[in-house]
């Protein structure tokens, strides 16, 4: 039986506390709306109020994407295992076709609503050149430019909503 894709989930990004979700449940949670409120409330108010909607995302609920940390400081040397998967954002944009590219394990929309979280399956050992490798993959086949932040192996990842 193959391994479950687990990542850590917080309340929020200052929570110390964790719990390890896998996958299935992280898809769950942005298909069923486990974060609903937050994020529509945030998306309403994203252009007339940034710093309310900072404030709703700084408080919603989040997950490493691309990994499992020990309790405490959600820090790279933190992590406790990498789980074979990199998370790509594409901030100001919707682009279905990447919902079908050859890469995409799972995609959704951001929390804000106005761009897309694209999660691909990766050698965990070769984290950064995946980053690498996949940034440039998206320009030369979409023209879309991926956010460099994503080369955080610990970088955290609101949950959204995304019934789709």
């Amino acid at each position: 039986m193959a391994t479950k894709i687990q990542m850590s989930l917080y309340d929020n990004q200052f929570a110390k506390a964790k719990k390890d979700i896998d996958i299935e449940n992280y898809i769950g949670f942005i298909q069923h709306g486990a974060n609903q409120d937050a994020v529509i409330q945030a998306r309403a108010i994203k252009a007339t109020d940034p710093e309310k909607y900072k404030k709703l995302k700084m408080g919603s609920k989040c997950v490493t994407g691309s990994a499992v940390l020990n309790e405490g400081e959600k820090t790279e040397k933190n992590i406790k295992s990498l789980n074979g998967l990199i998370v790509i954002d594409i901030d100001g944009q919707i682009n279905e076709e990447l919902k079908y590219d050859k890469y995409s394990y799972v995609t959704h929309r951001s929390f804000g609503g106005d761009g897309m979280c694209i999660f691909v399956r990766i050698n965990p050992d070769k984290f950064e050149d995946s980053f690498n490798g996949l940034a440039q993959y998206y320009y030369s086949e979409y023209n879309v430019v991926i956010d460099q932040a994503c080369k955080n192996k610990n970088r955290l990842r609101y949950l959204s909503y995304d019934p789709d």
